[in-house]
């Protein structure tokens, strides 16, 4: 090998000649390998490819030589410095990073002239070099937009981050997809030049588990393409999060947030595109126990991505949504998992029969056995159902009164435990040990569902209103191994379904859309109007919606008195109520529209209608400090007679809440 000896501050060091060789990845005490061997070579040690106490004793010397923080840790930036002193230059055919051997992707020699006229350390035009940090397209700098962007100022809207489609991953595993990421892109194209992406545990006492000791690397994925991605395991890359995530399943006031940056991205989208992005990552091989079953968060900070466009002005956008992961130990102790689906009914108002059975699903679960514990056999999956008659007009708080059959549906086979006249209490657990008799079996990997019905009694038997939840209570008693008979090792998860409102005359609200506009002044956001549809439909009788809208300063405070048809709430991003005290912003609302026939001041929404109610929501700067604010419909009024203080209103809670809720929208 040839070296060059250069003299810093006494301490001598060396320089490899070019291309010699090359460091990608960050090296500390107890890496090993060629890449250690590279370093110690340019250092001027011996060179066994093993780091340990020496080696950094070395590296903090050479990092205290360049003004860097003398850690002992070569990571990116220290390897940024070092590839400028002449480690690592020139250009190599595709898929090398050194002169030496063949290129992986090609099979060309990597000390022959590159064809492509990549840069080293490029195997694209994409993207830019793991070697050398310069761009892969050959320019200098970053594109800065403007010229090269179609339409002048773009607009970013619809933006979304929810769960990827199987949320739990396992040690070991690569590229493994945690969230996804969608927006749209509006009136201009836009370039995405910046993401900052949070990571946070769902645990406020859990001090263990720090993202650079769990996952090896994150990756910002356009499908299967890689637009960005940071060395995880490097604790320098992550930065401390302005705010904790906050989501509708997510909500850990306490816990440490922490944030990647994904720098340079440069990905260009069209006007109307739809843009439908991954965050995925790498998990560490060496998941222990501790940091085994933990429940992950991943949001955006606030402004967490940045846009420029053909205006050359740059445009920020965020959302709070947060998705949610849990990472497996790898032959660890957890062999099946239970969780509700993403198919189990919403929250909501469920109609049944006022004189007759009614059948209907009220949870789905999703069944899934580790890919390292072996087949499952399933020989019994008992259910907990739960109900609430609060009014109890009608009947006390029974099961009995409310069910008449629980049935569970699985790999095709329906079964059924009847509702005996003991069932008198609020809650029953019901069993299915039939299932032991057809060999239901969940392979290693796989998942299935078990769906949750109930068979409900005529409504007379119960009031208007009564409410319903499944809860699954299958545990290490009701499976076993499927192959060998023993006792599986663990079965985590007791999901709940969503709440089921049963209703023989009702309404059920759906189709939330909303739209906004934004007025400016100066440049300052002054005024954002929303324009918000949803549709109504009423069952078992004919039912009047009151026109007037009206946002309160607390989650329920409508009033059972016609007063009010519509009620909202102003919220931060974070999701708190906007009250009288809080001088930033401020909302005004129109009456409603609809669809619907005028019937004196209300709507009428005839027995098995549906019709649209329309609704205009200003919000308005106060001229404090700027913010992100958006709009969520609460509760609508309905009544059978048009006349107040009788017993004929009823109110329905708009759930899920994050269905009926407006996208964030600034306010200066």
């Amino acid at each position: 090998m040839v070296v060059a000896i250069v003299l810093v501050a006494g301490a001598a060091f060396a320089t490899p000649a070019a291309a010699d060789c090359s460091i990608t990845m960050t090296l500390r005490v107890g890496s090993r390998g060629v890449e250690v061997q590279c370093l110690q070579a340019s250092l001027g040690i011996t060179q066994d490819g093993a780091f340990g106490p020496m080696t950094k004793a070395a590296v903090q010397a050479w990092q205290t030589s360049k003004g860097l923080v003398a850690d002992g840790v070569f990571g990116p930036i220290s390897r940024s410095v070092w590839v400028a002193q002449g480690s690592v230059s020139g250009n190599f055919p595709a898929g090398c990073t050194s002169a030496a051997g063949y290129s992986p992707t090609t099979g060309v020699k990597c000390d022959t002239a590159p064809s492509s006229g990549l840069p080293a350390g490029c195997t694209s035009t994409s993207g830019y070099s793991s070697t050398t940090g310069k761009k892969c397209d050959g320019s200098d700098t970053p594109s800065s937009g403007g010229g090269s962007l179609s339409g002048g100022e773009t607009d970013i809207n619809s933006i979304n981050i929810d769960d990827a489609d199987d949320d739990t991953i396992d040690e070991g595993d690569s590229k493994a997809e945690v969230a996804s990421l969608e927006f749209d892109v509006d009136d201009a194209d836009a370039e995405l030049v910046r993401a900052d992406v949070v990571f946070q545990v769902d645990d406020a006492n859990d001090e263990e588990n720090k993202p650079w000791r769990v996952f090896d690397k994150v990756y910002l994925m356009n499908g299967s393409d890689v637009l960005a991605s940071i060395a995880a395991d490097d604790e320098d890359n992550w930065d401390d999060a302005d705010d904790v995530l906050t989501g509708t399943d997510f909500d850990e006031a306490g816990a440490d947030a922490y944030r990647l940056r994904f720098n340079n991205i440069n990905e260009t989208f069209n006007e109307g595109d739809n843009v439908e992005l991954s965050i995925a990552v790498d998990v560490a091989s060496s998941v222990d126990g501790a940091d085994s079953g933990v429940e992950w968060g991943v949001g955006l900070e606030d402004e967490g991505l940045r846009f420029s466009d053909g205006a050359g002005l740059d445009t920020f956008a965020s959302t709070t949504d947060v998705a949610s992961f849990t990472i497996e130990e790898a032959g660890g102790d957890s062999e099946l998992t239970i969780t509700q689906d993403s198919s189990s009914p919403d929250a909501g108002n469920l109609e049944v029969d006022a004189d007759d059975t009614t059948t209907a699903t009220i949870a789905v679960f999703k069944v899934k056995a580790d890919e390292d514990g072996g087949d499952v056999k399933i020989n019994d999956f008992p259910v907990l159902v739960a109900v609430t008659n609060s009014v109890a007009t009608v009947s006390n708080n029974d099961v009995s009164d409310v069910v008449d059959e629980v049935m569970l549906v699985i790999d095709g086979h329906t079964y059924t435990s009847e509702i005996t006249a003991n069932s008198t209490d609020a809650s029953e657990e019901y069993t299915f040990e039939d299932i032991d008799d057809d060999d239901i079996i969940v392979d290693a990997g796989d998942s299935m569902l078990a769906t949750v019905k109930i068979k409900f009694k005529s409504q007379a038997n119960y009031d208007n209103g009564a409410t319903i939840v499944a809860t699954s209570q299958i545990d290490e008693n009701d499976v076993e191994d499927a192959d060998s008979g023993d006792d599986v090792g663990d079965v985590s998860g007791t999901p709940a379904g969503e709440t089921q409102t049963l209703y023989s005359t009702g309404i059920v609200v759906s189709n939330f859309e909303s739209e906004f506009d934004t007025t400016t002044d100066a440049g300052l956001v002054t005024k954002q109007t929303f324009t918000i549809d949803f549709d109504v439909t009423a069952f078992g009788d004919t039912f009047y919606i009151p026109k007037t809208v009206d946002g309160f300063d607390t989650a329920t405070a409508m009033a059972l008195d016609d007063t009010v048809g519509l009620g909202y709430n102003l919220e931060s991003s974070a999701g708190v109520i906007q009250t009288a005290g809080m001088d930033n912003v401020r909302s005004t609302e129109s009456a409603l529209t609809s669809t619907a026939d005028t019937v004196s001041s209300f709507f009428e929404v005839p027995e098995g209608e549906t019709e649209t109610f329309h609704v205009t929501i200003e919000l308005n700067d106060l001229g404090d400090t700027a913010g992100f604010y958006h709009v969520q419909l609460t509760e609508l009024l309905y009544d059978l007679d048009q006349v107040d203080g009788t017993l004929t209103e009823a109110k329905t809670t708009f759930a899920p809440a994050q269905d009926f809720e407006t996208q964030d929208v600034k306010v200066d």
